[in-house]
């Protein structure tokens, strides 16, 4: 079975909701953003939800909620350090 090299999923409401964040010209930190953190943390049952822009951001931003947490410094966060008993990297 082939399958073509670049495509979309996009459905119609997807298109329509895309097309209003463009319309809006706020494509960060705009209130469609605002309203999918509510909804992500409601969603997860989380006090808070933070959007971010890669991946990458979503890791440094858990070690450095870690490094906080645990009163870590960033040498202990990235080296051999290990959470303590029961420690929860991604509690709520």
């Amino acid at each position: 079975m082939k399958y073509p090299l670049a495509c979309d999923t996009w459905d119609d409401r997807e298109i329509e909701a895309i097309q209003k964040v463009i319309k809006s010209g706020r494509y960060t930190m705009g209130p469609h953003v605002k309203q999918f953190e509510k909804e992500f943390a409601r969603h997860f049952m989380c006090k808070d939800a933070v959007m971010v822009n890669s991946g990458s951001t979503a890791n440094l931003l858990m070690l450095a909620t870690l490094a906080e947490k645990y009163k870590l410094s960033p040498y202990q966060i990235l080296g051999r350090h290990q959470l303590p008993q029961g420690g929860d990297p991604a509690s709520c």
